[in-house]
């Protein structure tokens, strides 16, 4: 299943949308917050130019994650949003919310030839789909304008939830299925029995009595829900999520092939491969936030 194949199915199966936006809001401001300030100062850079601020939202989605973060500047940008599907429901949203955007949704290989010289790239959550992040990540910095501002969000996993991930993903594939909608909705009694897993756990915890590095684990008290989705399985069932929408994420991170996991360390070495410098490098139990920012224009003197 591709992705785009697997996102058209998902957002045509049912009238529900597969995430709960008033809690993805909260998550993105909360995650991405700390790339505000270097957004800020390219903001006031090209302000100061007399110009928009040109943003590429890389991996957009619906435009949702970067309408979170950029509303307040929102008169001031001109949005970029590339995926890899058709878009109109993106071109939609962010002109609405007062952006002026154009949308592509050819991938990277058929973005628009006048896509360069970005102020600011936003990359989030999108490198798990990507087989090689190395070549896609020199792509998008290759694409920023002198001291522009690379804003990327790495997924990972702990060592176990790789392995469990990894077995649901090849059960849930192994049978031939009819269509996207049938392998979707093999995820119905998983998504309900991770729904009951979320209410049995609410308000439990579990003590790790030593540090356990092989797992990624520290010493001390965990909340046990917590505990199950950082570091066993991919649960995601926050309270008051339905069983549809634990469904959609499952579809998400199982039926989309091989996950791409980027450690920090990895993040670290493809900033200083692409002589990017390290605004913000911040790590938490899904993933790995890396905030940078470009050379700036090399001068030019006169002999």
């Amino acid at each position: 299943m591709s992705r785009e194949s697997l996102y058209s199915a998902l957002w045509s199966s049912s009238a529900e949308k597969p995430y709960d936006e008033a809690r993805e809001s909260d998550v993105a401001r909360r995650r991405f917050g700390p790339a505000l300030p270097t957004i800020e100062r390219a903001l006031a850079r090209a302000r100061a130019e007399g110009r928009q601020l040109r943003v590429l939202d890389f991996g957009c989605a619906d435009g949702h994650t970067a309408e979170q973060i950029l509303a307040p500047f929102a008169d001031s940008i001109q949005y970029h949003g590339c995926d890899v599907y058709e878009l109109d429901g993106t071109l939609q949203r962010m002109t609405a919310a007062g952006f002026r955007a154009r949308v592509s949704g050819t991938g990277l290989a058929g973005m628009p030839d006048d896509w360069t010289s970005f102020d600011v790239i936003l990359a989030l959550s999108c490198f798990q789909y990507i087989p090689d992040p190395g070549v896609v990540f020199a792509s998008l910095v290759s694409r920023l304008a002198p001291g522009g501002a690379l804003v990327g969000y790495f997924y990972d996993a702990a060592p176990l939830r790789q392995c469990t991930d990894a077995f649901f993903r090849e059960i849930v594939t192994a049978g031939p299925a009819s269509d996207d909608e049938e392998l979707i909705a093999r995820l119905g009694p998983l998504a309900e029995l991770f729904g009951s897993m979320r209410d049995a756990t609410a308000g439990r915890s579990i003590a790790v009595p030593v540090d356990v590095p092989e797992l990624g684990l520290v010493a001390g008290d965990i909340p046990l829900q917590q505990f199950l989705i950082d570091h066993v399985l991919f649960a995601w069932a926050p309270k008051g999520a339905s069983t549809t929408r634990i469904q959609w994420a499952l579809a998400e991170i199982f039926l989309t092939g091989e996950q791409t996991y980027i450690s920090r360390g990895d993040v670290r070495a493809l900033a200083e491969a692409n002589e990017l410098d390290i605004d913000e490098l911040i790590s938490g139990p899904s993933g790995n936030l890396l905030v940078a920012t470009g050379p700036p224009r090399r001068s030019t003197t006169r002999g």
